[in-house]
């Protein structure tokens, strides 16, 4: 990626700027619906588990709420310009969610989680790093390189600290999609566009396991939160078919 200067960029330049309704405040207000759907659907999960004497369904909904929190937090770093933080959670995020399948995978090791100590969980060989991308089919080079960025103190940080060019207002990056199209865009909007496509398959994997009697659980908002889920749905499939920058592929793919 190389930075460049342009008058009229904006936030995202492509050669057809009326087929892209997708700006940085759009993208932001999606990531926030994705994250307050994770965080109210893991509670939700969190409530019927306990309602039930569920242990591996608490173990699911603890870890839903927990990605939402922290997409939450993502969203609200990229908005106050602390970039590196945020790529920081990104990590935490892919970790999670890898946690979400592994768990709809081996319900008894979700339980396990729940009540492991530090202990057991230095011991356990398949909750380390490697063995959950392994057992959930995901990138180990994604992960390497949000380790890169943002999971580990590296010099790399300084693309994303203040003074780095990336982070002057007039400064783009020039991107390539997986198709060969080059894009341009502005750092925030390549931070908020790895989010949503990290929260985008978090937000999938929690539906997959979502029990439908949690969701009968908000009685009179029922029909609500399922209207919002579907409108959720809708929205990131619309992202990810719409936004040119979605194409470009996660951080490291």
């Amino acid at each position: 990626m190389t930075t460049s200067h342009d008058e009229d960029q904006g936030d995202l330049k492509v050669s057809d700027r009326s087929k892209n309704d997708w700006s940085n405040e759009s993208r932001s207000r999606l990531l926030a619906e994705a994250a307050g759907f994770l965080v109210t659907i893991g509670f939700a999960n969190v409530i019927h588990a306990k309602k039930i004497s569920n242990r591996s369904a608490l173990a699911m909904g603890i870890a839903i709420q927990t990605a939402g929190d922290l997409s939450r937090g993502i969203r609200n770093l990229i908005e106050d310009k602390n970039f590196y933080s945020a790529a920081t959670l990104a990590r935490q995020v892919l970790e999670t969610t890898q946690l979400i399948k592994y768990f709809q995978l081996s319900p008894d090791r979700a339980e396990f989680w729940l009540t492991a100590s530090d202990s057991d969980m230095r011991n356990a060989s398949d909750f380390k790093p490697g063995s959950l991308r392994r057992a959930t089919h995901s990138s180990d080079r994604m992960y390497s390189t949000h380790c890169l960025m943002g999971g580990h103190p590296r010099a790399a940080a300084r693309h994303l600290l203040p003074g780095s060019p990336w982070r002057k207002a007039n400064d783009i990056i020039d991107v390539a999609t997986q198709d060969g199209a080059k894009i341009s865009a502005d750092l925030k909007a390549l931070l908020l566009t790895d989010a949503l496509q990290h929260v985008y398959e978090t937000v999938l994997a929690a539906i997959e396991t979502l029990d439908i009697e949690a969701i009968n659980g908000f009685g009179p908002l029922e029909k609500t939160v399922t209207q919002r889920t579907d409108d959720l749905v809708r929205n990131l499939v619309c992202w990810r078919d719409q936004d040119p920058l979605a194409r470009v592929g996660t951080i490291g793919v």
